[in-house]
């Protein structure tokens, strides 16, 4: 898969919730969870490509945080609307894997701190703008 190829590995998967949770799905992850990252959600199926790419967009927000914002429809509509896609397709009989790059390097152009998370993510949604179908409303 192209994902793997450019650094990111399978780190969890989104399954359908046994408890009373308003979004009905719920998240496990193996690896990452404390790490702030680039996460892709790979619906599973003949081309297995990203249908999201997203960030941990504060330096405080871990992988585990930034996915219990989906699981529990917080901070707002985008999280609302993309925890809403991956339900739907969870109850459809999709299987929804979590995916992550975790940029380790500490970079600097001139003196300044690059924040990788950040820079990469913009590139990577225009290599996979064609699949990512939970970007589109």
């Amino acid at each position: 898969m192209r994902l793997e190829k450019i650094g990111f590995r399978k780190v969890g998967i989104w399954e359908k919730s046994k408890k009373k949770i308003r979004s009905g799905i719920k998240f496990t992850l193996t690896h990452f969870q404390e790490n702030r990252v680039i996460y892709a959600f790979v619906k599973q199926g003949k081309t297995n490509r990203p249908v999201y790419i997203g960030i941990c967009e504060s330096p405080r927000t871990t992988l585990s945080k930034k996915m219990n914002q989906y699981q529990y429809l917080l901070g707002g509509s985008t999280n609302e609307r993309i925890g809403g896609k991956i339900r739907k397709d969870i109850r459809a009989g999709k299987k929804i894997e979590i995916y992550a790059l975790n940029p380790t390097s500490n970079r600097k152009y001139k003196k300044v701190q690059l924040d990788l998370v950040k820079g990469l993510e913009n590139p990577l949604i225009t290599i996979f703008k064609k699949s990512l179908v939970y970007s589109k409303r």
